[in-house]
């Protein structure tokens, strides 16, 4: 009971840090794109 909530918990915080890198990954690559972009 007690390793399936952990797991459960731990799933849930995995999505939230996933959902935070997927966007600072996305901001800072469209940065850099932005940059590459300039002559």
């Amino acid at each position: 009971q007690e390793k399936y909530s952990d797991t459960f918990s731990l799933d849930k915080d995995y999505e939230l840090l996933d959902s935070i890198i997927k966007n600072i990954f996305t901001k800072y690559y469209s940065k850099e794109f932005e940059v590459t972009q300039i002559p």
